[in-house]
């Protein structure tokens, strides 16, 4: 039997809802799933499929990742200039957001789980070869996902070394997730025809990519580069000065405004930022 133009049509948009696209979310959807969007792709009239596509502006996200960058810089997140001292420093992307992405797909922030005990950072959501860094445990600034990189010591891997060296480069900006989705939903928006809502998802993993399907999915810039010994060491400090204090409490009775003086003492000391 000879396929119609309409098979071909259902079909060219399922394989390109399960398999995804270049640059776009990496869904890894089970045999259920599967069936389902077959289910509902096979419901959809020729018409829907013949209808020209909505056009899409490119959306500014400028604004969107200057705040951010705004807010990483005040909470000493992010390193002062585009570049630092050192090999490869940790380089902060943002990796997801629910900015309506170019397939008309959408995924909620509120409901990701991420992979604690295993979450690398791919390129091109490229498995099948090695890692090219180790994630850091994603947070959440505005609406927006961020996580930085943590690249492996050069001569480790040449792959890593390259797309590290672009990154810091500008010429690679973009970032994209690869998850499994746990709640879904089709998008009723006549705009989004083919557009799905993520509600729920387990992101395992994250890629670094030429083109992000979603373009709020930029790098944002490098980490501050401080090492952790001197934040312990920092750390230590206050601990030190702290015990001090407290060794130098006379045991006679405080009246209570003694007491709010030390109690405003210790806030101060345990709220001292680390610079």
């Amino acid at each position: 039997m000879v396929d119609t133009t309409l098979d071909t049509l259902r079909k060219d948009a399922l394989s390109r809802r399960i398999k995804g696209i270049d640059g776009g979310l990496r869904v890894h959807w089970n045999s259920k799933q599967c069936a389902d969007l077959r289910d509902w792709m096979m419901s959809l009239s020729e018409d829907i499929f013949r209808a020209s596509p909505p056009l899409r502006k490119f959306a500014d996200s400028a604004h969107d990742l200057a705040g951010i960058r705004a807010k990483l810089m005040a909470s000493s997140a992010l390193a002062a200039g585009d570049s630092q001292p050192g090999s490869n420093p940790p380089h902060i992307f943002c990796i997801t957001s629910p900015n309506v992405d170019l397939e008309g797909d959408s995924v909620k922030p509120d409901g990701l789980q991420f992979d604690q005990k295993n979450f690398p950072v791919l390129f091109s959501h490229d498995s099948a070869s090695l890692p090219i860094g180790r994630s850091s445990m994603p947070w959440r600034v505005d609406q927006s996902t961020l996580a930085s990189v943590n690249w492996p010591a050069p001569g480790i891997s040449s792959q890593s070394d390259q797309i590290s060296a672009m990154v810091r480069a500008g010429q690679v900006k973009g970032a994209s997730i690869g998850f499994i989705p746990i709640k879904y939903a089709i998008s009723k928006d006549p705009s989004r025809p083919f557009g799905i809502d993520f509600i729920e998802a387990r992101v395992i993993e994250w890629s670094i990519c030429a083109i992000p399907c979603n373009q709020s999915c930029l790098a944002i810039g490098p980490a501050n580069n401080k090492s952790i010994d001197d934040r312990r060491r920092e750390a230590r400090a206050l601990a030190d000065k702290a015990r001090s204090i407290s060794k130098s409490i006379s045991n006679l009775p405080m009246t209570r405004e003694q007491r709010l003086a030390e109690a405003c003492t210790f806030r101060h000391i345990a709220m001292a930022p680390v610079k």
